[in-house]
């Protein structure tokens, strides 16, 4: 998912197998299926109706510091971690 969907979606969009995607960066709607994995993972969401509880800006500005701690800062984008992700299902589907 882009940035900006992934920001986007709520909970009420968040079914047992997918994520109903609204806000998309072509205008149309679309699904994306969960892994066990994500699935788990949206378990732990806290009580906000968001899935992640930032705006853009506040998003941006913790993945920048985080990329800073861990020594990658200029090295990784978020675009990056679609390729990355995208790449496991081709190449490792049976992870998922």
């Amino acid at each position: 998912m882009h940035k900006g969907e992934t920001l986007s979606v709520q909970k009420p969009l968040i079914f047992p197998d997918l994520i109903r995607l609204l806000d998309t960066k072509n205008g149309n709607t679309r699904s994306m299926p969960l892994t066990s994995r994500a699935k788990e993972l949206l378990s732990w969401l806290p009580g906000d109706n968001r899935m992640i509880p930032f705006k853009s800006n506040n998003f941006r500005l913790i993945w920048q510091r985080n990329l800073r701690k861990i020594g990658l800062d200029g090295v990784i984008t978020f675009h990056n971690t679609r390729h990355e992700v995208i790449n496991h299902f081709t190449v490792y589907p049976q992870k998922f």
